[in-house]
């Protein structure tokens, strides 16, 4: 074994035992994983009706024209569009990560670092709906009908659909945890975001909604080879508010004589209220995760990597020992490796 330099004194090393941390990181398992979204949302807009005539460009298209017979021109008839989705209740197989560090496990703490959960699993979901009008009096041209005011008219809405539905953890969160008999438990709630995308045909519309998610699982298994299990359900009521132009959106009315008259709606949307019931129960498996200082990767940095180490002293290209890459095991890969002790 080569000769420790004398300058190197390990007896007057003092490796305190706690743990750096280290971050494990699972992966979900579409298969294993499940995923319920439950919601209601009611969109209303609030602006104007015209038909898409266009002198130039469109001239045989639709005119709109306030009251029920007579007037002239192509006017804007005030209007009020609530859309109202209802998603798929089918499950889902979600996919995402989760990030954990197990450093303060000692006093029944684990820090959930990260949480990324694509409730779709990377596929786009389907919702129902439905589109009611509610507008003044008008007539339209071209073709001919008549649309008493004051009364809601409703159309169903085909092809609507979900393109992004998440969660993602607000912040890191610690949580209480009960390490016991090679298995770690918690029961905890962690701060996510749900980010929902979805579009009703007047393009996409993108929704963040602060959730509480049930965090009851655990984690079991080896070192290197371990899972987890986590999940629960949450429901929510609210509303959001935003400030967004709509427009123009192509609306085809139907008509007395069993045509279509084609309209265009320009307005704002100011709120999306919200009803939810979501469940999740998600299966993940420990992603390996290389740390150079475990040289004989048994998921610890201790007095085994430690003897590998002091093994490889003096120079050595190549070897794993030499940390730091500069040709030579020596003090500042010794170094690097107390840095990374885990006890």
């Amino acid at each position: 074994m080569p000769r420790i330099s004398s300058t190197i004194a390990l007896s007057s090393i003092l490796i305190s035992g706690t743990a750096i941390a280290t971050s494990i990181e699972f992966e979900l398992d579409l298969d294993a994983s499940s995923a319920t979204t439950a919601f209601d949302f009611s969109i209303p807009f609030s602006g104007t009706l015209i038909g898409d005539y266009d002198e130039e460009s469109n001239p045989e298209g639709t005119q709109t024209r306030p009251g029920l017979f007579g007037g002239s021109g192509n006017n804007p008839i005030d209007c009020e569009i609530t859309i109202a989705l209802a998603s798929d209740p089918t499950p889902t197989s979600p996919s995402g990560s989760i990030l954990l560090d197990f450093d303060d496990l000692e006093s029944s703490l684990l820090l959930v670092e990260d949480l990324q959960v694509d409730l779709l699993g990377g596929s786009v979901g389907s919702v129902g709906g439905s589109l009611a009008l509610l507008f003044d009096s008008f007539n339209t041209i071209n073709p001919f009908s008549i649309y008493p005011g004051g009364i809601p008219f409703e159309i169903p809405l085909a092809g609507a659909q979900i393109l992004r539905s998440e969660f993602v953890l607000n912040e890191p969160t610690t949580v209480f945890a009960v390490s016991k008999k090679g298995e770690i438990s918690f029961n905890a709630i962690l701060p996510v975001t749900w980010i929902v995308e979805f579009d009703t045909g007047a393009g996409a519309q993108l929704q963040e909604i602060p959730v509480a998610l049930p965090f009851i699982g655990s984690v079991s298994g080896e070192p290197g080879s371990r899972s987890i299990q986590f999940g629960g359900a949450t429901a929510n009521d609210g509303s959001q508010p935003i400030d967004l132009p709509i427009g123009p959106i192509p609306v085809p009315l139907p008509t007395i004589s069993g045509g279509t008259a084609n309209l265009l709606f320009s307005g704002m949307v100011t709120s999306v209220d919200f009803s939810t019931n979501l469940e999740l129960d998600a299966v993940g498996d420990e992603i390996e995760s290389f740390v150079p200082e475990d040289l004989n990767f048994d998921g610890f940095v201790n007095s085994a990597d430690l003897g590998l180490l002091v093994a490889d002293w003096g120079p050595c290209t190549g070897c794993a020992a030499d940390l730091n890459d500069d040709g030579v095991v020596n003090s500042g890969d010794l170094g690097l490796l107390i840095a990374a002790w885990t006890g």
